[in-house]
């Protein structure tokens, strides 16, 4: 996976218009049919993008902000991510991602939150943040790791005030914490682990229409499952042969599986 990186404009030749030279080529590339030179052109273009809403941010020239608004750039963003390109899907994810951590500007933070696009889904729209954590990307599991990782930013960030904006409770949709729990038995430990934080940050959050939906169905599904993966830890903890000859490796087995019992528990 390609990365993003920052290009810092010459602050004395800063312009409004640059903004819309940059939404201009990356209306032109979206037109085009996509390969690797146009994937490299939309990297180079995002990055200059980055350096401007960095320097803008920076020495708060609310201006940028204002503009980058006003030429709706999330729409452009939206439509890229309908081309349904995996690289160019993980650009514009950490192109949020940058936004989204690195920014302070609220005006522009609310514009992410609260803009939202069609989905799949009839009736059912989203922000752009949901439209990406929803995707599947368990085939690729660089793309997962971000993607689960960005996650646990906006979680640890979250609070009463930003839970409205990726929960709505009138549908019961909850994009990113149904992507969590669908990765509680995924074969990478880290992901898991990364998991069960966003999951036990989302639930520190005071809100009661989110505790009902913590313990409605589907949701309280999720808690079956800790329970069957403490009894396959007791069962496994069990079926440790303590007569092996190497008697070393069967107390480190007894010790791993005991370790795993009791991070469940501690869970």
């Amino acid at each position: 996976m390609s990365s993003l990186k920052i290009i810092f404009p010459d602050e004395k030749k800063m312009k409004l218009k640059k903004l819309d030279k940059i939404k201009d080529a990356l209306n032109k590339i979206y037109s085009k049919k996509i390969g690797d030179a146009e994937i490299e052109n939309l990297s180079e273009l995002l990055g200059k993008l980055q350096g401007y809403l960095v320097v803008a941010d920076r020495d708060n020239l609310k201006e940028y902000y204002t503009h980058f608004r006003q030429l709706d750039f999330l729409s452009i963003f939206n439509n890229f991510i309908e081309k349904n390109i995996e690289k160019i899907t993980f650009l514009i994810l950490e192109m949020m991602s940058f936004l989204t951590t690195n920014i302070k500007n609220k005006d522009i933070l609310e514009y992410i939150y609260k803009q939202k696009f069609p989905t799949n889904i009839q009736g059912i729209n989203m922000n752009i943040i949901d439209k990406l954590i929803s995707l599947d990307t368990k085939k690729n599991e660089g793309f997962l790791t971000f993607q689960i990782n960005f996650i646990k930013s906006l979680t640890l960030k979250m609070n009463i005030e930003t839970l409205n904006y990726f929960y709505d409770c009138n549908i019961n949709q909850f994009p990113i914490l149904t992507k969590t729990l669908s990765l509680y038995n995924y074969k990478d430990p880290l992901i898991r682990n990364v998991g069960k934080a966003i999951f036990l940050a989302i639930i520190k959050i005071e809100n009661q229409n989110l505790k009902e939906f913590l313990i409605s169905f589907p949701i309280n599904l999720y808690y079956s499952n800790i329970i069957f993966q403490l009894k396959n830890a007791i069962v496994s903890l069990s079926l440790v042969d303590l007569g092996d000859n190497d008697g070393s490796k069967a107390f480190n087995k007894l010790e791993k599986e005991h370790d795993i019992i009791i991070d469940i528990i501690f869970y």
